[in-house]
């Protein structure tokens, strides 16, 4: 099975500069746990998760201190694949990598995103689906 399978091909993405109010909004209403983070000039500088603002809003009720802005909170390294790449050799990586989401670019465009529960659904769908 190819991660073009199944990958989220409509992404959502935030700009670096996204205020964390509304990065919660937004993960909120649209039930996603995290999204890649976009320059201004449309280059992926790292993906941003729920537990990124959670760990902030830890930090912010301890010391009183806490980020404003995306970018202050994702994570800069980011997990990419290409759209044929093989479902298995991608969560063996995941695994090894210790991320919940891989980003799919085919050349250098953004095609999609995979996260574990995309992963998950083609496990419980079992055998008969090529499960990973």
């Amino acid at each position: 099975m190819r991660l073009r399978e199944i990958m989220q091909k409509d992404v959502i993405w935030v700009d670096a500069d996204t205020p964390l109010a509304e990065l919660g909004k937004l993960l909120l209403e649209q039930r996603i746990s995290g999204l890649p983070v976009l320059s201004s000039e449309g280059e992926l500088m790292g993906v941003v998760s729920k537990t990124d603002l959670l760990r902030n809003q830890a930090e912010l009720a301890k010391s009183g201190q806490g980020s404003r802005e995306v970018w202050e909170i994702m994570s800069a390294e980011v997990l990419s694949a290409g759209p044929d790449d093989d479902v298995k050799d991608v969560a063996k990586k995941m695994l090894e990598r210790r991320v919940h989401r891989v980003v799919v670019f085919e050349g250098t465009r953004m095609v999609g995103i995979a996260s574990a529960f995309d992963f998950l659904k083609v496990a419980a769908a079992g055998p008969a689906d090529t499960s990973i």
